[in-house]
């Protein structure tokens, strides 16, 4: 991996708790969302080299938040 970049990854729902001390002990820049609103708002900010999501989550679930990044990224 090269050094001089981190990884971004935003990591949402569930998968947060599992995998962010792994993720940052490789130097990781993290970023959390509680929700797949959170994560699209997240998004709008800065895109991230890896998104994570948990499929289960109450609200909009992870496919749901796929699909809308999608959407997002057809309609500048």
């Amino acid at each position: 991996m090269n050094t001089d970049h981190h990884v971004t990854g935003l990591f949402t729902g569930r998968t947060r708790d599992a995998m962010i001390t792994d993720i940052e002990e490789r130097k990781a820049r993290v970023r959390l969302a509680g929700s797949g609103e959170e994560a699209l708002r997240l998004l709008e900010l800065e895109r991230p080299d890896v998104l994570v999501s948990d499929i289960g989550m109450r609200g909009m679930d992870g496919y749901e938040l796929i699909r809308a990044r999608d959407l997002s990224r057809c309609n500048p």
